[in-house]
């Protein structure tokens, strides 16, 4: 259930955090990616995150998209928040590399037992690993929220994948981007993730404690998160000695300035890239004649449409 590969070409991806419902469906037709469809509902202030009533809103608005038979199947792709998501990235160069060592080391930085946890390994280059790993109670509470809204949910993702998948198969097409280091940065609600990769191989990930309105909020903001930016590359290098970033990918907002971006990367040291998914793929009419809101600028697709691209269209 956990990052499981699915058989469907294009599920329909579903992130569910503390501020929205967002969902989309994207299909491969060689190397041309469509939009099926794709709805984002911003939860009222006055609803409480997880609550019986936030279900209630869930439900009634996942259903206002599925029965207008929008997307072409019901088969879905979740994740779970940032904060939610255990990470460490490990260099095991001579060291055993088997999942009972890798959980063992995991096991001693965490305040539970391995058998308490669901853990996905990926292994980057020069002895290094990045090691995901989630409470399966969580997983068994998400599942139980999925089973209540009514949907086949077929694989819980993870942002560090789902943010590959954005970059694969959007802004990374060229022949020069197979071995291009690129830092993928994305703002949303809980925090600001960072995956860094070499084409479909994720070298590193790690999620910072500070989400997009403290980053628009003003300098102050800016300036933490390009400490942090700067001490996550600082970590990375550690780990992959004499390996050069090439450039960083920032999937935007429309109501997030692109000055930022560019200030942001000039801070770090880095060449600024803004990776606008809603403007990398053909959007497909639906039914009704309605087509996506290009301008809608809270809305961040950079996960929700990696998780579509989970199963056979996986990077």
């Amino acid at each position: 259930m956990f990052d499981t590969l699915l058989k469907s070409r294009c599920p329909v991806g579903i992130e569910i955090n503390r501020t929205a419902l967002s969902f989309a469906q994207l299909q491969t037709l060689g190397k041309q990616v469509r939009l099926i469809a794709a709805r984002r509902f911003d939860k009222p202030d006055n609803i409480r995150w997880e609550s019986e009533e936030w279900i209630k809103w869930a439900v009634n608005n996942l259903q206002k998209g599925i029965r207008k038979k929008w997307f072409n199947n019901i088969e879905m792709v979740g994740s779970v928040l940032p904060s939610e998501l255990y990470i460490e990235n490990l260099n095991l160069e001579g060291e055993d590399k088997s999942d009972e060592n890798i959980a063992s080391i995991v096991e001693e930085k965490l305040p539970c037992s391995a058998n308490e946890l669901l853990i996905k390994t990926a292994e980057g280059e020069k002895g290094n690993f990045v090691v995901m790993a989630v409470r399966r109670e969580l997983i068994e509470k998400y599942l139980e929220i999925y089973k209540q809204l009514g949907l086949d949910l077929k694989a819980i993702g993870v942002w560090p994948i789902a943010l590959v998948n954005t970059y694969v198969h959007f802004f990374g097409r060229r022949e020069t981007d197979k071995q291009a280091v690129v830092v993928l940065v994305n703002f949303d609600s809980d925090a600001t993730t960072v995956a860094i990769c070499r084409h479909k191989k994720l070298l590193f990930a790690k999620s910072l404690e500070i989400n997009k309105e403290e980053v628009k909020s003003g300098s102050e903001g800016c300036e933490r998160l390009v400490m942090e930016l700067n001490a996550t590359k600082k970590h990375f290098n550690s780990l992959y000695k004499d390996t050069a970033i090439d450039r960083a990918v920032f999937f935007p907002t429309a109501d997030m300035p692109e000055q930022i971006y560019g200030d942001i990367a000039r801070k770090t040291d880095m060449t600024a890239q803004i990776g606008d998914c809603l403007k990398a793929v053909e959007l497909v009419r639906n039914p009704n004649k309605q087509l996506i809101e290009r301008r809608n600028g809270h809305s961040n697709w950079a996960v929700v449409f990696g998780l579509s691209l989970y199963g056979g269209n996986n990077a």
